[in-house]
């Protein structure tokens, strides 16, 4: 049973059908080809993430008929079918022309009973998603059909109300996009740090010692640990790491010491990723050991590892490996100071901490944002809003 929102005595509910000016409409059944500037750009159920933003990086256009109107501002999609059931995008950037998949369905809201940011709100709060759960667990095959959607219930507010509502979300909204811009700034500053500090190209001040020229293997102890089965992790215990970081726990650790691993099986082969602390690796991944290594610093070869790119090692047609001896070989150019190498560590540790630092904050406020709605977009607390003069 859905459960009810109990809802304010200005308040009322509608099916989302009569919110809406025209009924449900389905997507396009046309294949995505590449990005051309002569044709629209198409939006399938795998280019929404779960915040409902459109991805940029998959961007794919379609050969269009005419047949199907192009997606206009403030035009809502509803994923139908599929594990992603329920998931909305609200369209906005009307610069480029856009179609829509089919496995999407358009509402398009009545502005002068429902503000379409509003409405898509809505559909992130708890509420709408117990509906969606419920509605989609009919069959192995979970979908939604737009006649289903449009007998949706939807809290309504006066306009006026919706306004304030929005309003105040909004402000969240800007302090979420100002965070994650900020988080892409620090990012793309680490990756030029990177590219400056581990090739040498910059030095940083007070050295000036030459670098060497090396292998892996000469710097460090390589080697696939035991593996042990799935059946064999517990709830609690110390973490295990395998081809993907951390797959569990376990009873007992095989590495007392942080270490730094490289998948070494899988689609993920060539990932560097590194445990803290006492942990159990699998044979999965190799282990890059350096404990023995007094002439290396561990934080400065795992950065360094990061910046590299294994495919060239990588082999097997069937299952993607890599396999030791590559990696004995694999050749490294770094400081011979080891103090040179310590404060190229400091200074990407140090970007690290402002980048955890601001997923911190922005995890807070998408937190608090998404409590303020669960509350603001169904009544239970109100907002005071100015009567027009």
């Amino acid at each position: 049973m859905v459960k009810s929102v109990v809802l304010p005595a200005s308040w009322h509910q509608e099916q989302l059908k009569d919110l809406c000016l025209y009924p449900g409409e389905y997507g396009l059944n046309s294949p995505a080809i590449p990005l051309s500037p002569d044709l629209p750009l198409y939006i399938r159920i795998t280019d929404i993430d779960d915040d409902g933003r459109y991805l940029l990086q998959h961007r794919a256009t379609v050969i269009y008929s005419g047949k199907q109107k192009l997606l206009q501002k403030n035009d809502l999609l509803f994923a139908r079918t599929g594990a992603t059931v329920g998931k909305t995008y609200l369209h906005q950037d009307t610069s480029y022309p856009t179609a829509f998949a089919g496995y999407l369905i358009r509402f398009v809201p009545n502005t002068a009973k429902i503000i379409p940011y509003f409405l898509f709100l809505y559909c992130h709060t708890a509420y709408y998603w117990n509906w969606i759960k419920i509605f989609k667990a009919r069959s192995g095959q979970p979908g939604i059909s737009a006649d289903e959607y449009g007998k949706m219930l939807v809290p309504c507010p006066p306009i006026a109300e919706q306004h304030r509502i929005v309003e105040v979300l909004e402000t969240w909204d800007k302090a979420i996009q100002l965070t994650r811009k900020l988080i892409e700034q620090k990012e793309l500053q680490k990756k030029y740090l990177m590219q400056q500090l581990l090739t040498g190209r910059t030095r940083l001040k007070g050295f000036t010692a030459y670098w060497i020229n090396t292998c892996l293997g000469t710097i460090s102890n390589i080697y696939q640990p035991q593996t042990i089965s799935t059946g064999d992790l517990t709830e609690k215990g110390y973490p295990v790491f395998g081809a993907n970081g951390q797959i569990g726990f376990y009873n007992q650790f095989n590495h007392q010491t942080w270490q730094i691993m490289i998948t070494c099986r899988g689609a993920t082969c060539g990932t560097v990723n590194r445990t803290f602390g006492k942990a159990w690796i699998t044979g999965n991944a190799m282990v890059i050991n350096v404990d023995g290594h007094p002439e290396i610093d561990k934080l400065f070869l795992f950065y360094w590892l990061l910046s590299q790119n294994f495919c060239s090692i990588v082999s097997g047609s069937g299952q993607p490996q890599i396999v030791r001896s590559p990696l004995i070989k694999y050749h490294l150019h770094i400081p011979q100071n080891i103090e040179e190498q310590r404060a190229i560590a400091s200074v990407l540790a140090f970007c690290d901490k402002e980048i955890y630092l601001l997923k911190q904050k922005l995890a807070k406020l998408e937190e608090q944002k998404k409590g303020l709605m669960q509350v603001l977009l169904t009544g239970k607390i109100r907002l005071a809003v100015k009567e027009n003069k």
